[in-house]
């Protein structure tokens, strides 16, 4: 638990460098060193994390599950990289340490072009989502399509759109991604903004997109194993989670109460500099969160697609932060932000503590070279 810890609170102490003036080069300098330290710490987990079985198991018996009878539920562009790597007998570990620079060193590189909010962003991506460090496929689709921000600011859509193509051969939910071209230029009035999220939490409150997927299932047909699955899904509900779920349902409805109302309420404080920024990312972050209510209760699984637009929070918590201008009242909300941002950690890995704790890496002492 020790490691989390200390990383925590590592990044916590230098959020105070995106409050006050500093050398923009020494800052990315600094921040570099951190994105390569986490890079380290992803490369170097043996055993650890929610998804390790199924990730290592896939790894190890390449072969039988892309030219045997083993069912691959992995995509296509995952599953090459794989077997690739196997080819040139890559152990685990120096696999490990490719997706980490992939999945963390992208997400470093979009991080980089917001140099204001840079180490308050980085912090909030530890608390969020662990910092990638238990990568697994779907957060390194999502750094794909988080490099394409850029593409969609300047209206390149061609280099955006095969950017999202290469994500969604990686995981596929990255495909709804596509959307956020158009999302993020459209021009939303903060009542139509709530009226959507409201919409999207009744739709969900009654319960009418579970049916709707087993319709589209059955009208369009699905691949059998994959239709199964997500039809698994749909029966279960949020009784496929790990924990009490709907607690877990009423804390995500409760954090996006607050959150979200924050958020838009805040647009006017930001800079006319980023606002046009901000809104674009709000409207990606409404999208995303419109998912999330419309299918959490009735089929959990959808909600993935959200996730590439799920992202776009921390960056606009980062910004309002950083808008404000009295500094006391910068340092009081960023005090505030440390508590969430430890609250967010804990909630992130409750479900699954006894997979995440302790972390083993390939130095510990039950580490077997011959095994593994």
């Amino acid at each position: 638990m020790a490691i989390y810890i200390i990383i925590f609170l590592l990044l916590a102490v230098f959020c105070v460098l995106d409050l006050v003036e500093v050398d923009e080069h020494h800052k990315k300098l600094l921040f570099s060193c951190i994105i390569i330290l986490l890079i380290i710490v992803g490369g170097i987990r043996w055993d650890t994390g929610p998804d390790w079985n199924s990730y290592y198991t896939f790894y190890d018996n390449i072969t039988h599950f892309v030219y045997g009878s083993e069912v691959n539920l992995f995509e296509p562009g995952f599953t090459y990289i794989n077997l690739f790597m196997s080819r040139l007998d890559w152990s685990y570990t120096v696999v490990l340490f490719f997706w980490a620079v992939v999945t963390i060193g992208l997400k470093g590189l979009v991080f980089s072009r917001h140099t204001p909010i840079l180490f308050i962003l980085l912090f909030l991506y530890y608390c969020y989502y662990l910092a990638d460090i238990l990568s697994v496929r779907q957060f390194t689709a999502v750094s794909i399509c988080l490099c394409g921000l850029k593409y969609i600011e300047t209206k390149r859509f061609w280099a955006f759109a095969i950017l999202i193509v290469l994500a969604s051969l990686i995981h596929v939910s990255s495909i709804l991604f596509l959307i956020a071209y158009w999302l993020y230029h459209f021009k939303w009035s903060d009542l139509w903004r709530y009226i959507l999220l409201i919409a999207g939490f009744l739709i969900g409150l009654v319960g009418i997109s579970g049916w709707a997927i087993e319709l589209v299932v059955r009208l369009v047909g699905v691949e059998a194993s994959m239709a199964e699955k997500l039809l698994q899904y749909g029966d279960e509900g949020l009784e496929t989670s790990h924990t009490n779920p709907y607690l877990s349902y009423a804390l995500g409805i409760l954090k996006r109460a607050f959150i979200l109302p924050l958020l838009i309420y805040g647009k006017k404080y930001v800079s006319k500099r980023i606002r046009f920024r901000y809104e674009g990312f709000l409207n990606l972050l409404i999208f995303g969160n419109m998912i999330y209510f419309i299918f959490i209760l009735s089929v959990p699984v959808v909600t993935r697609l959200a996730l590439p637009f799920l992202y776009l929070e921390i960056f606009l918590l980062a910004y309002l932060l950083t808008s404000l201008n009295d500094f006391k009242l910068k340092a009081f909300f960023l005090f505030l932000l440390t508590i969430f941002g430890a609250f967010r950690l804990y909630l992130f890995m409750s479900p699954y503590m006894d997979l995440y704790v302790p972390f083993h890496t390939v130095f510990d002492e039950f580490y077997d070279p011959l095994r593994y």
